[in-house]
């Protein structure tokens, strides 16, 4: 109720209403998600990440656009009229049970918290909290 859990430095741990609260995210310093829940769906996973280039005005057609996860960009830019603001966001399909998140599913939630703390960005894991 009172927002996500901090569970080490720069890492929370939140639910799906937790990433529906921009304000919340904002005064954490949260400015990636990584949301490991198959099952839920957020503003995100409907929007188009874009590519960050930062230092480039025009596009660089040799360099390859998947990052270190074999993904596109998980940046996305703010959405003014709903007042998102912009994120980096990455879903991995986890379910419950799921006995091989060693070997394929690890390295690239690692890789992409440990990119959003390079930059300097809290991150917020999202889960489903199961009612008993």
């Amino acid at each position: 109720a009172d927002g996500p859990i901090q569970i080490l430095p720069g890492i929370w741990l939140g639910s799906e209403d937790n990433v529906r609260d921009w304000r919340g995210l904002m005064e954490r310093g949260i400015k990636a998600v990584l949301n490991v829940a198959k099952e839920v769906q957020t503003d995100f996973d409907q929007s188009v990440a874009q590519s960050m280039r930062p230092f480039m005005s025009t596009p660089d057609l040799n360099a390859p656009r998947a990052t270190a996860v074999g993904r596109e960009s998980t940046y996305y830019p703010a959405h003014l009229p709903s007042g998102r603001p912009a994120m980096h966001y990455l879903k991995l399909h986890w379910s419950h049970g799921q006995d091989d998140l060693v070997h394929t599913g690890f390295p690239a939630a690692f890789d992409f918290v440990d990119r959003a703390l390079e930059r300097g960005d809290g991150v917020l894991v999202q889960c489903v909290y199961i009612v008993p």
